[in-house]
C-alpha cells in the first residue's frame, strides 16, 4: 500500500529546471509531483540523491512554465545570531515562512554522518523537509532538514538544516553523474576540554579532538578509524576546535584526506579515500 508524502524543495537551476530537496522527502516515491506558488503541478523525474547527505535532485521541464532560481549564499561566512528565514510546506500550509536566527553552525549530531549542519530556532515542522533557510538578503543558506519536537509533534526552536555548501557540492556531483559523489567521513567529533582528561589522552600540549562515533559502512570506518581515536591532525590542519575541522571536512566533502589520530597515546597516520 502506498502513502503520500509532503515536503519543499529549492529551485537552482531555472533553465534546466533543476530542483534541490531532501533525500527522505522522495525516497522510494512512484511519482513526484512539484506544486508552485501560481497553483501550477507538474511531475518531476529524479536525477539522483545521496542519501548519506540527505539530498535530492529532481528535475521538472522548464519550458512548461517560467522559473526563477534562488540566489546561493556561501554559508562559510554565515554566523550565529544572524537573522534567517525558513520557507516550505508544514502540515501541507504551502508557502509558509517563519523566522529566527541562526544558533550555531557546523554542529554534528550522533544520528547522522552529516558533519556540517546549521543550527536555528526558525520554526522546522514536518513538510518543511527539503525546502530553503535563508539569509536576510534573500540568498539560499541552507536546505532545512531536521526538526525536534520534544515528542510534541512540533517545533521546539532546535532545528537543523544541511549547509548550502555542503547541499550544493554534493547536488552538483548529483547532477553530473559521478559516480564519486561527496560522501561523509561518518564520524562525530567531541572537543575535550577538561585538563585531566586531555593529561589522560596525551593532548595535554597539544590540540585533539575525540572522535565519539564512527558510522560503519562509511568512509572513516572503512579506512580503520576507531571510536575513542583522538584526531590531532587533519592534512595539514590542526584540529583546534570541531567547528573548524568540520568546516574543512565540508569543504572537501568526497575528496582523500589522511587523518593523524592518537590510539592509546600512539600516534597512526590513515589516508581515508
Amino acid at each position: 500500500m502506498g502513502y503520500d508524502a509532503l515536503g519543499s524543495g529549492v529551485v537552482i537551476d531555472a533553465e534546466k529546471g533543476l530542483i534541490i530537496t531532501n533525500d527522505h522527502v522522495i525516497e522510494e516515491a512512484k511519482r513526484i509531483v512539484v506544486a508552485f506558488s501560481t497553483g501550477f503541478y507538474i511531475d518531476a523525474e529524479l536525477i539522483d540523491t545521496n542519501p548519506d547527505v540527505d539530498i535530492a535532485v529532481i528535475k521538472v521541464p522548464p519550458e512548461k512554465m517560467p522559473l526563477r532560481a534562488m540566489p546561493i549564499a556561501d554559508s562559510a561566512r554565515v554566523t550565529p545570531g544572524i537573522r534567517v528565514y525558513v520557507i516550505g510546506n508544514p502540515h501541507g500550509l504551502d508557502y509558509s515562512v517563519s523566522s529566527g536566527i541562526v544558533s550555531n553552525m557546523h554542529r554534528t549530531l550522533d544520528y547522522t554522518p552529516v558533519e556540517d549542519w546549521i543550527q536555528t530556532d526558525a520554526a522546522v515542522n514536518p513538510g518543511n523537509s527539503g525546502g530553503a533557510l535563508i539569509n536576510e538578503q534573500g540568498e539560499l543558506i541552507g536546505i532545512n532538514a531536521l526538526g525536534d519536537s520534544g515528542g510534541m509533534g512540533g517545533s521546539i526552536g532546535l532545528n537543523f538544516a544541511i549547509s548550502s555548501n555542503l547541499a550544493m557540492k554534493t547536488a552538483t556531483f548529483l547532477i553530473n553523474g559521478s559516480e564519486a559523489k561527496p560522501e561523509p567521513l561518518g564520524i562525530d567529533l567531541q572537543d575535550i576540554l577538561a585538563e585531566t582528561e586531555r593529561q589522560k589522552l596525551g593532548i595535554l600540549n597539544r590540540f585533539g579532538i575525540r572522535i565519539v562515533t564512527v558510522y560503519p559502512g562509511h568512509r572513516a570506518a572503512n579506512a580503520g578509524i576507531r571510536s575513542g581515536d583522538v584526531l590531532v591532525k587533519v592534512d595539514k590542519i590542526i584540529p583546534i576546535t570541531k567547528e573548524l575541522i568540520g568546516t574543512y571536512l565540508n569543504a572537501i566533502a568526497g575528496n582523500q584526506v589522511t587523518l593523524v589520530i592518537l590510539r592509546n597515546k600512539q600516534e597512526f597516520t590513515i589516508t581515508v579515500p
